[in-house]
């Protein structure tokens, strides 16, 4: 049988986007968990669907890397969405992957929206964290961590954790995500 849907941790409807996107599309278990524990932190607790800091904070740090090559694109492509994936490179081969083209790469706000990062969010879990991560490391938080996020590896790393043990402890989800 397949597990019912885990209860939501927070009150913010976002949260219950996702929950409900990403079970829809097959992701169980322990991979459940993990991708509502990411993107609770790195939306501070579902609030922040885009990285908050100065534009030139964004332009210093994503500048001339992750495909932002033009003055600007720093910040034009900073964080969004559940994962905040950040840069040119990921908004073109996510809107590509997710059926909306170089939509995101001309309005990266579009990523934003709960429905779009939803998918966005599924598409990236799917072909860089699952693949990557593979079953029999589903719950290792480093690991998926650093695909989230390779900068912040040690960054909240307890928050995270606790996090994910948070969405194991709700609903049906178990440790093992045999599915």
């Amino acid at each position: 049988p397949i597990p019912d849907k885990p209860a939501l941790v927070t009150s913010n409807d976002r949260e219950r986007i996702l929950r409900d996107a990403a079970y829809d599309a097959g992701i169980r278990c322990m991979w459940l968990a993990q991708i509502m524990a990411q993107a609770r932190h790195e939306t501070q607790q579902f609030d922040h669907m885009i990285e908050l800091g100065s534009a030139d904070r964004f332009n210093r740090s994503y500048g001339g890397i992750l495909g932002n090559d033009k003055p600007g694109d720093g910040n034009r492509y900073r964080g969004r969405g559940f994962l905040h994936h950040t840069g040119k490179e990921w908004y073109s081969r996510i809107g590509a992957g997710i059926g909306l083209g170089d939509q995101l790469v001309r309005r990266p706000q579009d990523l934003e929206k709960p429905d779009i990062a939803a998918r966005a969010a599924i598409w990236f879990w799917k072909n860089r964290v699952m693949n990557r991560v593979g079953e029999d490391n589903a719950g290792n938080i480093d690991m998926v961590t650093n695909i989230i996020n390779p900068r912040g590896k040690e960054e909240a790393r307890d928050q995270r954790a606790s996090y994910l043990a948070r969405y194991l402890g709700k609903g049906t989800m178990t440790l093992h995500s045999h599915f």
